[in-house]
């Protein structure tokens, strides 16, 4: 969870709106696009160089908006995930965009496809980034990560528990979060017992409809 106590929204002489939480601006309050632009120049290998980016942090998209530029440019395509910590910073930066899509402002977190290419997850803890599918099968394909710095040290306790994050080992944590009907299934017999007994009692009472589940003990006791 982010600790909020303060959140606004300023302008820039331009016009520009700039969210300010906790007493500290998101972005430039004098002149955000070229700081946009600045921040591009730092990370444009990356940006070259990954087919997969992870942004840590998205405020009002200033960043966001100068990288997508640069692929339309060059004519690169580039699947894009954002992590927001800032539930309000997110609902107001869909407002300044005019986004025309489907957001449930009642609920404390979404995930929602801003184009194709680019989705936003905001107001998740790590645990929930963790626990979903689709999150979880992007970084498999081991993405460039980018950061906002303001963000990464406003919001940085959560940035430090969602990069230093440890899934939970225990029966149940492994069965809810199995795709295979077997492995859920088999795993169901036992919440308290340690993977291995909860295998050998699985087992027992497996039928021939679960010979899957009677393939992955095997595997097991060949590991024991």
């Amino acid at each position: 969870m982010i600790n909020v106590t303060d959140y606004t929204i300023k302008y820039t002489k331009a016009g520009d709106p700039i969210p300010v939480v906790n007493g500290v601006h998101l972005h430039s309050i004098y002149n955000p696009q070229k700081e946009a632009e600045t921040y591009l120049e730092k990370n444009k290998q990356i940006v070259d160089e990954k087919d997969l980016l992870l942004i840590l942090g998205l405020g009002f998209g200033y960043h966001l908006n100068q990288i997508t530029n640069y692929l339309e440019e060059k004519k690169l395509k580039r699947s894009i995930m954002i992590i927001e910590p800032n539930i309000k910073v997110f609902r107001d930066y869909l407002k300044v965009i005019n986004f025309s899509g489907i957001s449930n402002e009642d609920s404390n977190n979404e995930a929602i496809k801003l184009t194709n290419e680019i989705t936003c997850y905001a107001g998740y803890g790590a645990q929930s980034l963790y626990e979903d599918k689709t999150f979880i099968q992007f970084l498999c394909g081991k993405p460039g990560i980018l950061h906002h710095p303001v963000s990464l040290n406003l919001y940085q306790e959560f940035f430090k528990c969602f990069l230093k994050y440890t899934a939970p080992k225990d029966i149940k944590s492994i069965s809810k979060n199995s795709k295979h009907s077997f492995i859920k299934n088999g795993l169901s017999f036992s919440q308290d017992n340690s993977t291995w007994d909860t295998l050998k009692d699985a087992n027992k009472t497996s039928t021939r409809e679960n010979i899957k589940f009677e393939f992955l003990l095997k595997s097991f006791e060949a590991l024991n």
